[in-house]
């Protein structure tokens, strides 16, 4: 029965994600099992298919060689226009927009909404205020931080299989 539980997971990887459930079933049932003899393929089958995802995931990430991201907002006003070509611009690293409130906001809203790896916020000198947006590493920096989890959780997973 276990086999048919596990083998039921493994084949629904939308309702049993990899880190929320498959990988802590793991942890559990390695130290439920210790030390326990017995048939034990369901719980084989179901860590090696977490060692398989995890070699898989747990590539090194390469540092960006310029700062051209590969974002963009689904906006065709001259403002997102121009944001987007900022994006993907390899070179600038800041970018303002004196404009009125409104457009500011818009952009501030589009940014947030698509998850830009910007910081922005609003220079209050002169007329129109300055939206500025400085380019940041955010989701670089994310990639590495999952990179050291899966690189974790690979070396854990390694030590229950003795590989």
């Amino acid at each position: 029965m276990a086999d048919q539980v596990i083998s039921h997971a493994l084949s629904l990887p939308k309702l049993y994600p990899l880190y929320g459930v498959l990988i802590p079933a793991v942890q559990s049932l390695a130290a439920k099992l210790e030390g326990r003899p017995g048939n034990l393929t369901g719980y084989r089958a179901l860590l090696d298919f977490c060692l398989e995802q995890l070699v898989a995931l747990a590539q090194p990430i390469p540092v960006p060689k310029d700062w051209a991201l590969d974002q963009q907002v689904n906006c065709s006003c001259t403002y997102c226009e121009r944001l987007n070509r900022f994006l993907k611009d390899k070179d600038a690293q800041v970018c303002r927009f004196a404009v009125r409130k409104e457009l500011r906001r818009h952009l501030h809203n589009k940014i947030d909404t698509y998850h830009c790896d910007l910081n922005h916020e609003t220079e209050r000198v002169g007329r129109p205020y300055t939206l500025v947006c400085t380019k940041n590493r955010k989701s670089y920096q994310q990639k590495v931080r999952q990179f050291e989890v899966d690189t974790q959780l690979l070396a854990q997973l390694r030590s229950y299989s003795g590989n």
